[in-house]
């Protein structure tokens, strides 16, 4: 089979700051995503609608002064799934381990927060960091055993997690 992606993106991004302290960059990215499955041997074509998406992002530093800064950032992801997660088509060169991908599947998003504190000194800097990413729509792959033998692999967007952390 042969697959194809098509994305059409635009990106706006401003920066500024506030008598040289406080500094800001606010950004979007505009997408349009389309992808086309195809079954060569048959002719066979699956091609769902485009689908839209926004992703934001926003960062802002405060400079206590020339050592000590603070940084607050939001940002928006994407992991769009790959061609063979979305292959409608049957893979049955193994009879025992069928597998076929989702057309239904949506883009796995994450959303970031990082909150961190920078010193800088002469020649050396240290940074502390606590972050956190929430995921949707996580792409997962999954088996469904069909009889003693027999396996059957998709994917399907079946769960959201957290994740928090700390960086230095």
């Amino acid at each position: 089979s042969k697959y194809t992606d098509i994305i059409n993106a635009a990106y706006l991004i401003y920066s500024n700051s506030i008598k040289n302290v406080f500094k800001y960059q606010v950004g979007l990215r505009a997408e349009l995503a389309k992808n086309i499955s195809e079954l060569q041997s048959s002719n066979d074509v699956f091609s769902p609608a485009p689908y839209f998406n926004l992703f934001p992002t926003i960062h802002l530093r405060y400079d206590f002064n020339s050592m000590h800064s603070m940084q607050l950032s939001y940002s928006m992801r994407v992991r769009r799934p790959r061609g063979h997660e979305l292959d409608p088509f049957l893979n049955d060169i193994d009879p025992l381990n069928l597998r076929q991908g989702n057309r239904e599947l949506k883009p796995e998003l994450t959303h970031s927060f990082d909150l961190g504190y920078l010193l800088t000194y002469k020649k050396m800097s240290l940074s502390a960091n606590v972050f956190y990413r929430f995921r949707t729509k996580i792409i997962s792959r999954y088996a469904i055993l069909i009889n003693d033998s027999t396996t059957f692999t998709t994917y399907a967007n079946l769960n959201n997690s957290h994740s928090f952390g700390l960086e230095i």
